[in-house]
């Protein structure tokens, strides 16, 4: 004679509980580490950007007295 395996509700009701349970923290983790991403892109945002640029310059030549360029075309 050959066993035949018989359906047990309790402990497929068991393993998806679990499955559940898991994805729903997963999500939950999920969501959490999505606000706190958001959180901090909006504080970085809200910061002013300082100059990259910003030296001590001299004027060596104003362009504005400079005489207008010729076209050399024919």
């Amino acid at each position: 004679m050959t066993k035949t395996k018989s359906f047990d509700p309790i402990s497929s009701n068991k393993e998806l509980m679990e499955y559940l349970t898991d994805a729903g923290q997963r999500s939950v983790l999920y969501w959490d580490v999505m606000r706190r991403r958001g959180n901090q892109y909006l504080d970085h945002m809200s910061k002013t950007v300082p100059h990259v640029l910003q030296f001590d310059h001299e004027l060596v030549l104003d362009g504005r007295t400079l005489p207008q360029p010729r076209c050399l075309s024919p």
